[in-house]
């Protein structure tokens, strides 16, 4: 007769202490890697969105370009063209820049048409101004005015 022997556990037992002794460990491992796991998440949300906004710009650039290098075309019809196509993607605080004026250049001038937005304007992270302050998106479309 075994006396005070202590009795081999069976493998079930062994394993569900293990995981009790385990389950403060998990829980600090989370502590730690889920604000750096966050922060990544977000940081390639915003990566995205900058390369989305960067294509509207321009985009919204070469809309007004067209527009002020058609026959008869203005720099109040480029105003205008790159204001909507940027209002229609909800952008706003929007520079548009045409050099040389298209109202005064003959046919065959190349028309540059820049248009610039504040990056504080368009990201969707707070306090965007800390990490990226006096930083713009530009876009550049040159064409032939027709």
């Amino acid at each position: 007769m075994m006396d005070n022997a202590k009795q081999p556990q069976s493998r079930a037992a062994r394993t569900a202490r293990r995981w009790r002794m385990r389950r403060g460990a998990s829980v600090l491992e989370l502590a730690i890697l889920a604000p750096a796991l966050t922060l990544m998440a977000l940081g390639t949300i915003e990566v995205g969105r900058k390369i989305m906004v960067a294509q509207i710009v321009t985009n919204a650039a070469r809309e007004g370009a067209r527009r002020a290098t058609i026959n008869l075309g203005s720099d109040a019809a480029c105003n205008t063209a790159v204001t909507n196509y940027l209002s229609s993607a909800k952008i706003n605080g929007a520079t548009v820049t045409i050099s040389p004026s298209a109202d005064a250049s003959p046919a065959g001038t190349q028309i540059s048409v820049t248009v610039t937005v504040p990056y504080s304007s368009v990201t969707w992270l707070p306090g965007a101004a800390l990490y990226m302050p006096n930083k713009a998106l530009v876009g550049k479309v040159i064409m032939r005015k027709q």
